[in-house]
């Protein structure tokens, strides 16, 4: 599928969702919220719909967090591997396949179940602030060291 996303039609429950971020984000009434709720989910493209939403809401933190939401909503990820099968159907590893899987692993990080994966998209001007902001922390740090 060359790494595209395609666009999952949207329902009313999705313009009802869109047209309430989108007033409670720029202070509007749900009725003035609408039509752009409705421009974004006949957008077929998800680069596109990111320039869109990126373009008419900025760059806020609760923008943001929508567009990555929105984005997600309306182009899902598609699996490309098959569904797995029943737990009753798979079969349990000897204690040898066990021993080796355990021994393969190198990952010592531990792994919060809290934390949000990382979104799939992200605008250049996202991309400039978290590299500027990775900067400033980088020079303030440096400060307090001398």
């Amino acid at each position: 599928m060359n790494g595209e996303r395609m666009a999952r039609a949207p329902t009313s429950a999705d313009t009802a969702w869109a047209t309430q971020q989108i007033a409670t984000i720029v202070g509007a009434t749900p009725e003035d919220a609408q039509p752009l709720a409705e421009f974004l989910l006949g957008i077929d493209d998800a680069n596109e719909v990111q320039g869109q939403l990126l373009d008419m809401l900025g760059e806020s933190p609760m923008a943001l967090d929508f567009a990555f939401a929105f984005i997600a909503r309306r182009f899902p990820v598609e699996e490309a591997t098959p569904a797995l099968p029943p737990r009753s159907q798979v079969e349990t590893p000897s204690v040898d396949e066990t021993q080796s899987q355990v021994d393969t692993s190198t990952s010592t990080d531990p792994v919060d179940p809290n934390t949000k994966p990382l979104p799939e998209y992200k605008s250049q001007r996202q991309i400039k602030r978290e590299r500027q902001e990775k900067a400033r922390r980088d020079k303030s740090e440096a400060e307090k060291q001398r």
